[in-house]
């Protein structure tokens, strides 16, 4: 039977990691639904734009949401290195399924995208966190 204790601990964390497992699967679904490739435009076109947004907004839920974790359970986490490596792995492997889905194709501006939209949502946590918001 658990205590009180190990049942606030779980709902905690089921508080705090579901935005950024959810937001997983919404890219996983926006990314591998069968369509039309977006018009080339440069390298800058607005796919990239929503690619930086995306995986931004991954890499901070997931930031958010590991350190809570940490927080909660009081074991030591690398938080930052496990967010980060999910979400680039998240994008690489997006990147290498799409191959296989009609009108879908694999692209290394696209995982750089993904990369740097990475990197922007470790800023604004960094950024957030020393404000204390998170």
């Amino acid at each position: 039977m658990k205590t009180f204790n190990q049942k606030r601990t779980e709902y905690m964390l089921i508080r705090y990691t579901w935005p950024a497992m959810v937001w997983s699967l919404v890219i996983l679904i926006a990314t591998l639904i069968p369509g039309k490739a977006i018009p080339k435009v440069g390298f800058f076109q607005i796919d990239k734009v929503v690619h930086f947004f995306i995986f931004g907004v991954l890499m901070f839920l997931s930031c958010h949401a590991l350190k809570k974790t940490w927080q909660f359970t009081g074991k030591p986490l690398r938080f930052i290195r496990i967010a980060l490596i999910y979400s680039l792995a998240l994008g690489i492997v997006i990147e290498l399924i799409q191959q296989y889905v009609p009108g879908r194709g694999p692209s290394v501006a696209d995982v750089v995208a993904n990369s740097i939209g990475v990197a922007l949502g470790y800023g604004v946590f960094r950024l957030l966190q020393k404000r204390t918001v998170v």
